[in-house]
């Protein structure tokens, strides 16, 4: 089977997942087995966030965005999920969105 199947590190696995949960007619439904399956994962958790938001659905976007920081262990990753996450809050209060 080695050399029947392509080899892929766990980010590009990963990354191939949430692009084929994106691509089916209900991507947040995909996406949200695909979160249960992958343990929770953080990087699925932040694209949750994103087609929800993109969905207009904004309260759970807000959810996975929160859900995505937590998920993360290295700070460095936090950072697009906190600032999609306060994008959002100024969104539910209707208030301004400036891009950081």
């Amino acid at each position: 089977l080695t050399g029947i199947m392509p080899r892929y590190s766990i980010g590009e696995l990963r990354q191939r997942l949430i692009s084929e949960a994106r691509a089916q007619d209900d991507p947040v439904a995909a996406l949200q087995r695909l979160y249960e399956d992958s343990e929770r994962d953080g990087v699925v958790a932040e694209a949750l966030g994103e087609e929800c938001e993109r969905a207009g659905r904004l309260a759970e976007a807000l959810r996975w965005y929160e859900e995505a920081v937590d998920r993360y262990w290295d700070e460095r990753f936090k950072r697009p999920p906190r600032e999609a996450a306060v994008r959002v809050r100024a969104l539910l209060a209707g208030a301004p969105v400036r891009d950081p």
